[in-house]
């Protein structure tokens, strides 16, 4: 079989309407939920460098089996757009998606952490006031938590690293009241 017989094969499978009819909406569903599920593990972060590459590759899958479905479904989708929910769904989806898209961005890391970093590696005496707390409460606050002699020239990250303790949970007893 040669490969232009294969692709007249495989347009008319795709033509033929019975093929529509068994494969369009059996073909959303499973990828929706994959696209899905994915999506969401790239937004939270959780193995995201191994699931990025299907997310995008399935997620194109995703709009052939759409548009399948929708050349399926025509009519009944051109009656369902026609209504004053849909469209009022259309024009939400397409504000959002604008805020998204105009919204200016940045540039360089992100300012939070940023700013998280500079505190962590400040002097206990120059951060303290940033807390609104004096040097001498700051410095008893970690001392307790650590487990070690805190001075005012310590930083929040070097006490981490001396008494091995996490950053993030002598940040905690700094700003706990």
């Amino acid at each position: 079989m040669n490969t232009s017989t294969t692709t007249a094969n495989t347009s008319k499978a795709i033509n033929n309407p019975g093929f529509l009819k068994k494969n369009a909406t059996q073909l959303v569903v499973p990828l929706s939920i994959i696209v899905s599920i994915t999506g969401l593990m790239m937004f939270f972060h959780i193995a995201q460098d191994s699931i990025e590459g299907a997310h995008e590759w399935l997620g194109i899958a995703f709009m052939v089996a759409i548009g399948l479905h929708m050349a399926r479904n025509f009519k009944p989708m051109l009656n369902v757009i026609k209504t004053n929910r849909a469209k009022a769904f259309i024009a939400i989806a397409i504000i959002v998606l604008g805020a998204f898209v105009f919204t200016p961005k940045s540039k360089g890391e992100n300012p939070f952490k940023q700013t998280t970093t500079l505190l962590m590696s400040a002097k206990i005496s120059d951060a303290a006031p940033v807390f609104g707390l004096s040097n001498e409460e700051m410095t008893k606050r970690l001392s307790a938590v650590a487990g070690t002699a805190v001075t005012g020239q310590d930083s929040i990250q070097s006490i981490a690293t001396k008494s091995n303790h996490n950053p993030v949970e002598l940040l905690g007893a700094v700003v706990k009241k």
